[in-house]
């Protein structure tokens, strides 16, 4: 771990721990490629075989696994163009009917907010739950409370894929190598209690699989 990597993680406040990681490997990351049309084109695709559109692109592991290796170096806009394509085409549910919040909505800040750092903070804003609980158990609260516009819609049920153990090459690999060997020892505040540089790739990816970051499958062991 550098001394520039470590400094940099370290002065990112609390509140940005939803990007917190992504804005420390950028700062110390190699300039990227200029990115490929040809590559957003693919990423559309394999986002659509993965059935996106709905909201829980994830249910088929290889299909989760091939959108998240295909849409590893795209940028915002491209995934943004994706969204709206499914807007235009009615894919993406209406208003009242489930819908799992992904990147880039505001629910998916809020929800990923109240995992890391709201319930450790005020546990009494959320009635009981923990750390522990599931993604989908954050946003249905979120839904369901006075603050209800935070996420308008309740989620979907979850549907565990088969495990797979991050590889590298894949995304999820490099945010769990990220959090291993930089972010639990610079900003420990980010991870839950239990989880040091000494704990086992799979526990960071479950961690991960669990707040939704990442595109992390469930892993096959801890």
């Amino acid at each position: 771990v550098s001394g520039l990597q470590l400094q940099l993680a370290a002065l990112i406040p609390l509140g940005c721990q939803p990007c917190g990681e992504d804005a420390a490997r950028h700062c110390t990351a190699e300039p990227a490629e200029e990115r490929d049309p040809a590559a957003c084109e693919a990423c559309h695709e394999a986002l659509a075989a993965a059935g996106a559109c709905a909201g829980s692109p994830w249910d088929d592991a290889a299909a989760g696994r091939s959108a998240a290796e295909a849409c590893a170096d795209v940028g915002e806009g491209c995934l943004a163009s994706f969204e709206a394509h499914c807007a235009e085409q009615g894919l993406i549910p209406e208003k009242g009917g489930c819908r799992t919040a992904v990147e880039g909505e505001q629910c998916f800040l809020h929800v990923r907010w109240a995992m890391q750092v709201g319930v450790t903070a005020h546990p009494e804003w959320y009635g009981g739950l923990s750390q522990d609980a599931t993604f989908e158990d954050f946003q249905r609260h979120l839904h369901r409370g006075p603050g209800r516009t935070q996420c308008p819609q309740e989620p979907c049920p979850r549907k565990e894929a088969a495990c797979h153990t991050a590889v590298p090459g894949e995304e999820c690999y490099r945010h769990v190598a990220w959090a291993k060997e930089v972010g639990v020892t610079a900003v420990p505040s980010w991870y839950p209690p239990g989880l040091a540089r000494s704990s086992p790739a799979e526990a960071f990816q479950a961690w991960f699989h669990r707040i939704h970051h990442g595109h992390c499958p469930v892993p096959c062991a801890e």
